[in-house]
Parts: structure tokens; sequence; C-alpha cells
């Protein structure tokens, strides 16, 4: 069955074609635990932690508890507890990290967030769809959120002044720290880039259906973790683990975003039914199967979250040290490229997306232009604009 849907991606809301089947793998439920490294919650501009990392591992109370208990002792962890910063950072300790993830391979997966670029996104998703929102597909379908979300963080690691103040006000105004007024004023004695200039000239003109956003999230609990990726990995994660192993029991180290989130996983219990998602030529599932409520545990009590800890653990350290030479981080960066991060649904850059030689890119800095020139004259930023696109589109041929 397919039909049309509007639905909540990573950065934004989008239209897209959904199809759905009655599961036929495995009916044993699995338990696969969750766990977190690099939790920084609405601080996304953490220079300490730059990447934050949620896995999952398939596993069950006695094997994980038996597992733990052994590496314990093996390797004689004073803790009591299988720490993954501590674990991954340890030369002494990386042979423990090493036979960890060698029992679980095959059963592990991750998806990763460099925080700057996801700050980057999360900007898109604030100020430009609420704008776009009636079209939004249109857009989406040219990456145009992408581009933007490109754009932005590349701006801020080349250190444009504007773009390094604009995100952290963004991040101010998201914390609500600052006022509309103040994350859209004028930096003094900053120079802009046209392009930032593009960005900030549309932002303030369209400063009141920016500031409604915020204000319909006010009262329900989202307004606390709008920057956190917590939810939307866990999410990810879930639907990703769904499709290979049916239903499953979900098990998560505690923490205040899913404690405020929790009832969103929760009317997935007892669905026996996968729906995929069409979008930017990929089929990604889009719901998952639990077996009963999102579970929130301590990992000392529950000894699967602590394996789950030291896979996201490794996760961040790899991402760290991306080009390392050390035999072990060029075993393992092998490995969890190829096996186990859930890449389609990790928020990483995209700097392809920016290649001059890329005609894409030309005509999504054209829409740019074009929509902010529309917002600066007050005319309909949407009306007429599927048409423009295509003539962009076309002339763009013949340069």
């Amino acid at each position: 069955m397919s039909v049309l849907l509007e639905v909540k991606n990573q950065n934004a809301i989008i239209f897209i074609s959904i199809r759905s089947f009655q599961f036929q793998g495995n009916e044993m439920v699995k338990t696969v635990y969750f766990d977190e490294s690099g939790f920084t919650g609405n601080n996304l501009l953490s220079r300490d932690q730059p990447f934050f990392s949620y896995a999952a591992v398939v596993s069950d109370e006695e094997e994980s508890k038996a597992f733990v208990e052994r590496i314990i002792d093996k390797y004689k962890i004073s803790a009591g507890e299988l720490k993954g910063s501590t674990l991954v950072n340890s030369k002494r300790l990386q042979k423990a990290v090493d036979e960890i993830l060698t029992h679980y391979r095959g059963r592990m997966r991750v998806v990763v967030n460099e925080k700057k670029y996801a700050l980057s996104g999360k900007f898109f998703e604030y100020v430009f769809e609420p704008v776009l929102a009636a079209k939004s597909s249109i857009f989406y379908n040219l990456n145009f959120h992408r581009f933007i979300s490109n754009m932005m963080y590349f701006s801020m690691i080349a250190n444009d002044g504007y773009s390094n103040e604009l995100h952290n006000r963004f991040e101010d105004f998201s914390r609500r720290n600052i006022s509309v007024d103040q994350f859209l004023q004028p930096v003094a004695d900053s120079k802009y880039s046209d392009f930032m200039k593009d960005i900030h000239d549309f932002a303030r003109i369209h400063i009141d259906i920016i500031q409604e956003e915020y204000n319909g999230s006010e009262g329900t609990g989202i307004e606390k973790w709008m920057l956190d990726l917590t939810t939307t990995s866990l999410y990810n994660l879930l639907c990703d683990v769904s499709v290979k192993f049916g239903k499953i029991r979900a098990i998560c180290d505690e923490s205040k975003p899913l404690i405020s989130n929790q009832e969103m996983f929760n009317k997935m219990v007892g669905s026996e039914k996968i729906a995929y998602q069409s979008f930017d030529g990929k089929n990604l599932p889009f719901t998952f199967m639990l077996s009963e409520p999102l579970i929130l545990a301590d990992s000392k009590k529950a000894y699967g979250i602590q394996i789950a800890d030291i896979v996201a653990a490794m996760s961040n350290y790899l991402m760290k040290k991306k080009n390392h030479s050390e035999s072990f981080h060029k075993k393992w960066i092998n490995i969890f490229e190829k096996e186990v991060f859930y890449w389609q649904c990790c928020v990483v850059p995209t700097p392809e997306l920016l290649d001059p030689s890329n005609s894409k890119s030309h005509l999504n800095r054209y829409i740019l232009e074009e929509i902010t020139s529309r917002s600066r004259n007050s005319l309909s930023v949407l009306d007429g604009i599927e048409q423009e696109i295509y003539r962009i589109s076309r002339a763009l041929t013949f340069i």
C-alpha cells in the first residue's frame, strides 16, 4: 500500500510516498539496548565534545550480564561498570573494547551527529521551514535544506564572523536566552558574504513566522529540548533495527529528553507493520515495532546499556581521530564505516553538495537569491515558485 504522508524528517517537514508491509521476519522479540556518547543537550557548539553518537546493541539480559562481568574481571576494571569514554581512551583497556566489539559484531548500529553541522540543520528547520512549509517537498527534493546547512556550516568552520555569531545567537534564542529581535539584529563591524546577507535578510523579514513557530512549542515539553539530538537519533535507530529484527523490546539509558518525549515512541507499541519512505532516491523505514513501552533504565542494572555505551563512545573516538594511524583505530574505522554507522540518518556534512561541478549547487544558490529577493520586495515567496525553479534550472543547462 502506498500513500502520501506529511512527516517530520531530521531537519524538516516533508511530503513523501510511503509503502507499508506486514513484517514476515522472525517473530521472536529481540531486546535492544541503547545509549549515547557526547550528550550536551541544547549546547551544540561544545568544543570539547563535537560529536553526539547514539548506539543500539542487540543482546539480552543473561548474555550481557555474563559478558560484562567477565570483561570487568578479565581486565581488572575497578569501577565495577563499563564506561565507554574511559575504555576507548585507555591504551591498556582498548583490548577490552576490541573484544567487546568483536563479540557483538553484526549486532551494533550507530547514528552519529556532528553537532555544529546539526545546528546548521536546525537553523534551516526553524528559520526556513516555517516559511516554505506549504511547498516544502519542492525544496527538499532539490536538497535545498542540505545546501543551506552545508553553506552555513562551512562558513562557520572558515571563521566567517557573521556565521559564527548567527549560530551562537540561534542557539541562545532556541534556549530562550535571547529574544528573536536580538537573534536577528545586525552584527556590528562584521563583513557579510553575499550568502550570509541573504540568510540574514530572509530570516529578518520573516521574523514573525519564526517567532510563531517557536511559540507553538511552548508548554509542550518539546521547547526544553529543541536542539537536542537524542530523540531523532533513537527514532531512526528503532526504525533501522526493527527492519532487521522485527518486533523489539527497547531498553534505553535514562535521559531527560527521553522522559519528555517518551510517548511519541510508545505509540508504536503493538504495531505489526513497517512503513518505508521514498525520499532523496532512497527507501528508508519510517516506523518501527515495539513489543512494549520504551524502558528507561539505569546502566548499572541494565548491562546491555553498558555495551551500547562502549559502542557510542567508540563512534565518537573514531570520528574525532578520523585519520589516525594506530592499528586499533584503523581496524575499527573500516568496520564502523562499512557495517555500524547508519549513514542514511547520520547528521554529518556533505561538501559534495557545494561542489561547483554539481549543477544542483548552482541551482540552490539561485533559489536562495530568488526567495530572498521576493522577501525583500514583499512578494509571495511561494507563488509560482515551481515555474521559476524550472526556468532557472533550464537556464543553467546552457551555461
